[in-house]
């Protein structure tokens, strides 16, 4: 299978590239094809240079959002619900034309349970008054 991770990166420590890169080393040890978002702006220059040039950037977001279409599963990092970034590439994955599967990486609540997607996209719609 092709998965494309995703994630939050802005304000995070390091932009978030180590969780990035655990994410895809294990799906990697697990047999999958994986697109990672912190290689890919590798051929663009370090995370700084790429967001402090704002057409560097842009061209990266276009790239990573075209990957996604040729994918086949989309690996939702801890805290994307938080992201515009990421909330942007779950849009072009569940796009009629697209339909890919979604993978939440476990994050543990207060209680010890797992945040599940349909938790996560709920405090998505409250937050920003969306209907079911």
């Amino acid at each position: 299978m092709k998965i494309y991770v995703a994630g939050p990166m802005t304000g995070l420590p390091e932009w978030n590239y180590p969780a990035f890169n655990a994410a895809a080393a294990a799906l990697r040890a697990e047999g999958h094809e994986v697109v990672n978002p912190a290689e890919m702006g590798a051929k663009y220059g370090t995370a700084d240079e790429i967001n402090a040039n704002p057409e560097m950037l842009a061209d990266l977001i276009h790239e990573e959002l075209d990957a996604i279409a040729y994918c086949d599963a989309l690996y939702l990092l801890p805290g994307w619900e938080k992201s515009p970034g990421t909330r942007r590439e779950l849009e072009v994955a569940l796009a009629p034309y697209n339909r890919l599967a979604l993978i939440v990486a476990p994050v543990e609540k207060k209680g010890g349970e797992a945040e599940n997607l349909d938790d996560a996209m709920e405090k998505i719609r409250l937050r920003e008054g969306m209907k079911k």
